[in-house]
């Protein structure tokens, strides 16, 4: 028989077991320096082998019907550990310090043979398509988005002189900057979206709740979930704007290095693959390097780490996702996380000239929940906006915000937005960001009125400089009525100009709005424009506006009618009546009465309409403005002249531009854009088409859609075609990890045809002998960009040489040469 002692222990020990295979452990692994989560770390327990990786913040949690005995952590660039688990970590979550080791990922050995983690690289690809959430018939979720940005690093780089007095004033100011970072942040932006996808293009997200610390206004809330690419599975990955090859696409084993750094086995019984990736050794392309972890059921990835293989801007980037299996085969991501190291340029401390460099951290996190997949959702309720602030997003309580948190906000974040709320209440930061959004948009605002800033300075070669101002109401006054008006004068031609409008908002989101506009002002001759021209980063030619010698006077009365339809469509209608004088020496002979005339009058109607495919819109509590700036653009504009209304002709003019960018996958990005225009019937020369040039003689600004060895009014059409062609290699050719020096390649090659008809001319220049273009007109140019760089704008280089049949003896007159300011990311 059992004796009494022997039953009691028995029982105890099942009892300790039951307890235990009941428990849950749980834990978080760190960066033992920084104190910073690790995700993704790989964690084998038990002799069977199981194993799992950490979540994106570092945290984990074990639930088992044996006890676990021991864990084997392991992750790229740290030192392993072997934990011995007892009863007591059973009792509350415990910490896992892992130390970073001098790993280098350039003394991998690539030994020959079959590399075991090309088949399951190769794998996921042929599977991306069941596995890509964007390919799911609809969804919807909720999501809760934080991004934390805090000082981090203040580094001598320079020392003057090292004796005690300059030694103690850097340690001053070291010690200074360390206060300054563990009492407050920089800044924290918190936001709640809910998002609704529609198979194949349809998104809506919708902010509800924003909170930003200094400031009540949701306006750059949105910020918090624009940095990286929703899934993992396109061929191309954007991160903050720029994209990069995916290491899971089409040919990736030729151009990654990928290494199956480990294999772990879930409690299902499916295998995790942890591979890491780089750019093959001396591969220049836009690539990322990171870690994998691919789900051996359906090859899914589970798990990311990305980041560009190359950091040489002011900002480096590293991103995680993590997905989870529904409904038993789909993945869908539910935490991604953003890190940003950005890095401002040198300062010099003016009391010793010592240099300093400052670093400064962006955390991000968003964490989906509330996931629906394949929900039943109306086309209807999506339009051609994507993304909306809500106006009420900014007045939540924190209980509201609990409802959303992952976590409580810890100490520092707490006093970043006590201390900032406080700064931006006695400065009244909410208003200096409405001016800075202003200014952005080219107004200064003042209460009720806002400065058009373009109208303070310009320059032309028939002006000279030309000095005004512009005044109109601002959205203070009223969301629906806008007067506005101008006066400029310039210099060179003495001469005044001015101009105004009143212009009426029916509907914002819809852009409905009606307009009477008047000027008496100077516009060049033989030109064409299209509605909302500058609604594209490569749609503007500000620089080209310097050359343009060539002038007619014009006083125009014109009341236009704009609005958007069928989601990308924007359509302009318009009349107007102008009055026409001939100011740089043209005339021409009325084909009626022979009379010789340097004016006339012209009626106007005019139909014009814009379709870009693939923009994305954001709707904020004050305006519409563009998320993205990545797809075609197609116009189209109709002009009918009118000889009734004290018009003067009768005439047809169609005109069509088509903007396209594509990325290649390495190659870098290819842009073209295609102009034509035609004339139909008799029409005096200004409204005929002088060829597209911008030419200063010198070094000119650069400017798309125009040609860069053309002299200005060389050539002179009813009916032409106009094709820019540009590569841009980016960093393909030539990779210097120079923070200054990162010179970026482009060629480019643009052509012209044109025509007169024989009874449409009927033009009569003075001292003018226009070429006419049917032979067509080529040039090639060579871009060099990015030469210099003072960490936020970069400038370069391009020269050009034309080669057609109209072309100078000269050499060296069918040269040009431009320069070019390009934003540093």
């Amino acid at each position: 028989m059992i004796s009494k002692k022997l039953f009691t222990l028995l029982l105890f020990a099942l009892f300790a077991k039951f307890s235990i295979s009941q428990a849950t452990l749980k834990g978080k692994i760190f960066d033992s320096e920084t104190g910073e989560p690790l995700p993704f770390v790989n964690v084998v327990f038990n002799e069977k082998g199981n194993g799992f990786t950490s979540g994106l913040d570092g945290d984990f949690k074990i639930t088992t019907n044996d006890p676990v005995l021991w864990l084997k952590v392991s992750y790229l660039g740290y030192s392993p550990q072997t934990i011995t688990i007892n009863a007591d970590n059973y009792n509350k979550p415990f910490k896992i310090g892992l130390s970073k080791t001098s790993y280098q990922i350039n003394e991998v050995v690539v030994k020959p043979g079959v590399n075991p983690a090309h088949r399951i690289i190769i794998a996921a690809y042929n599977n991306r398509g069941r596995n890509n959430p964007e390919k799911l018939a609809s969804y919807r979720y909720t999501s809760y988005n934080k991004m934390y940005y805090t000082f981090d690093k203040l580094i001598a780089k320079r020392i003057k002189q090292s004796d005690p007095d300059t030694l103690k004033r850097i340690d001053s100011l070291t010690t200074k900057f360390d206060k300054l970072k563990n009492k407050h942040g920089i800044m924290i932006i918190e936001t709640v979206t809910q998002k609704e996808f529609l198979a194949p293009n349809n998104n809506f997200e919708n902010v509800i709740a924003s909170k930003v610390s200094g400031l009540k206004d949701p306006m750059i809330s949105f910020i918090a979930t624009q940095a990286q690419s929703f899934t993992f599975y396109k061929e191309k990955i954007v991160i903050i704007d720029k994209t990069y090859l995916n290491p899971i696409s089409a040919g990736s084993t030729k151009k990654y290095l990928f290494i199956l750094e480990d294999t772990l086995f879930t409690p299902e019984n499916d295998t995790l693959f942890v591979i890491s990736y780089r750019p093959h050794k001396n591969r220049n392309f836009e690539g990322l390097m990171g870690q994998l972890t691919i789900n051996s059921r359906g090859y899914a990835v589970q798990n990311v780490i990305a980041e560009p293989s190359l950091s040489i801007g002011l900002l480096s980037v590293k991103i995680q996702q993590r997905y989870e299996r529904f409904n038993d085969s789909t993945w869908f991501p539910v935490e991604l996380n953003t890190d940003l190291v950005i890095i401002p340029p040198d300062f010099v401390d003016k009391k010793t000239g010592n240099t300093y460099s400052m670093q400064m951290l962006g955390i991000g996190k968003s964490y989906l929940k509330d996931i629906e997949i394949n929900p039943n959702l109306s086309r209807k309720n999506f339009s051609h906006i994507e993304t909306r602030i809500d106006p009420l997003a900014g007045e939540h309580n924190n209980a509201y915000w609990n409802l959303f948190r992952k976590d409580s906000l810890n100490a520092l974040e707490l006093r970043t937005y006590r201390i900032l709320d406080s700064i931006g209440r006695k400065i009244n930061l909410d208003e200096r960001m409405r001016i800075i959004e202003s200014l952005v948009t080219g107004r200064a605002p003042l209460g009720y009125i806002d400065v058009n800033l373009s109208h303070i300075l310009k320059y032309n070669k028939y002006e000279g400089t030309r000095i005004g101002i512009g005044l109109e109401t601002s959205r203070k006054f009223s969301e629906i009525i806008k007067v506005g008006g101008y006066t400029a004068y310039g210099l060179q031609d003495e001469a005044q100009k001015f101009g105004g409008f009143t212009e009426l908002t029916f509907s914002r989101r819809d852009e409905i709005k009606l307009k009477y506009s008047y000027m008496s002002d100077v516009q060049e001759s033989g030109t064409y424009s299209f509605v909302d021209d500058n609604a594209i980063f490569f749609g503007g030619d500000n620089g080209r506006q310097m050359a343009v010698s060539k002038m007619d006077g014009i006083d125009e009365h014109r009341v236009a009618f704009s609005f958007r339809f069928l989601r990308y469509c924007k359509l302009n209608l318009s009349m107007a009546n102008q009055k026409y004088n001939l100011l740089s020496g043209f005339y021409y002979k009325d084909w009626v009465t022979n009379d010789t005339l340097t004016s006339f009058n012209q009626a106007l109607f005019t139909a014009a309409l814009r379709i870009a495919p693939g923009e994305k819109l954001m709707e904020t509590p004050r305006s519409i403005m563009p998320l993205n700036f990545d797809f075609p653009v197609f116009w189209v504009k109709y002009t009918k002249g009118l000889n009734a209304l004290d018009g003067g002709y009768n005439f047809d003019k169609l005109e069509v531009r088509l903007d396209k960018t594509y990325k290649w996958k390495i190659l870098g990005k290819s842009t073209i854009s295609i102009d034509a225009g035609r004339v139909f019937g008799k029409i005096p020369l200004s409204f005929m088409y002088f060829g597209r040039a911008n030419y200063l003689g010198s070094l000119t600004p650069d400017a798309a859609h125009s040609f860069a060895a053309m002299r200005m009014n060389e050539f002179i059409t009813d009916r032409f075609v106009n094709i820019f062609f540009k590569h841009d290699f980016g960093k393909l050719l030539w990779v210097t990890g120079s923070k200054k020096f990162q010179p970026e390649f482009a060629i480019v090659n643009n052509i012209s045809f044109g025509d007169v008809s024989a009874n449409s001319l009927h033009v009569v220049p003075a001292d003018f002998n226009a070429k006419v273009p049917t032979k067509g007109y080529f040039e090639t140019g060579i871009y060099a960009n990015k030469l210099l760089s003072n960490g936020y704008f970069a400038l370069g280089f391009g020269t050009f040489y034309r080669y057609d049949s109209y072309r100078f003896k000269e050499f060296k007159d069918n040269l040009a040469y431009k320069f070019t300011i390009m934003v540093v990311l």
